[in-house]
């Protein structure tokens, strides 16, 4: 019987060293009756962030370090703490405090319920991001229009979910791009997955990595990648290899 009471939460970082002495304790709060860990996978950050991580574990936080000297990205950082977890279930969420801990609660409920994935979600009835410059907001609902085919979630791209680990125990990953959510999503094909409508906050320190036009272009190989995934019976096999060589190329 699995023990649902437990959470492994992942935290990728790059240079957070200001935000995850704030964002830990908080966590830690939000989930005081739930028996939890905190996996931080830095991208060898050079403000030091490994270094306050681990401050926080001699502090007493159920914090666990690890620090990844050669590979990057959101994806890989993920599915490594993934790999290091040991709890039934997977949170994740971004580094920034945009990602407000209050909501981890009730994603774990959702989960408890009976979910397969719990998502805070940016596009369900009573969500909001006001705060958005134009540009982001624009480029957000071109990737959603772009997925839209391959799953039926009004936010299959948000960073902060939860998710049963006896699930995705044997998903390959393709380990690229900044949005391991949709690959989740588009691969195990959920028939269950509640949307927690959450508002996004002002990043606390530091600059967003994320949202930029050459991100989003990356995002969208990656999609297409997903798209030979779901669709790729359709296409002859030479075709298909073509296009998913060419995709994947620089991810």
């Amino acid at each position: 019987m699995i023990e649902w009471g437990m959470i492994s939460l992942i935290l990728p970082t790059y240079n957070e060293a200001k935000n995850i002495p704030l964002l830990v304790p908080l966590v830690s709060q939000f989930l005081a009756e739930i028996k939890h860990e905190i996996i931080i996978v830095d991208d060898n950050s050079p403000d030091g962030t490994a270094l306050e991580a681990r401050k926080l574990s001699r502090a007493g936080f159920p914090v666990k370090v690890i620090v990844r000297k050669y590979e990057r990205g959101l994806a890989s950082a993920t599915v490594r703490g993934f790999e290091a977890s040991k709890y039934p279930i997977l949170a994740v969420m971004d580094s920034d405090l945009q990602h407000n801990p209050k909501y981890l609660p009730l994603l774990y409920k959702a989960i408890q319920n009976g979910a397969q994935m719990a998502i805070g979600s940016r596009y369900t009835k009573g969500s909001a991001f006001d705060n958005w410059p134009l540009h982001r907001k624009l480029i957000s609902k071109l990737a959603l229009l772009v997925t839209r085919p391959l799953c039926k979630v009004k936010d299959p791209l948000g960073q902060f979910y939860m998710v049963r680990k006896d699930l995705i125990k044997d998903v390959k990953f393709e380990k690229k791009g900044l949005r391991l959510s949709l690959e989740i999503l588009v691969k195990m094909n959920f028939t269950n997955v509640v949307e927690i409508p959450i508002k996004l906050e002002d990043r606390h320190a530091g600059e967003s990595k994320v949202l930029s036009f050459k991100s989003a272009f990356k995002e969208l190989k990656m999609t297409l990648v997903l798209y030979l995934w779901k669709y790729g019976r359709y296409i002859p096999q030479i075709l298909k290899q073509g296009i998913y060589n060419w995709a994947i190329k620089g991810l």
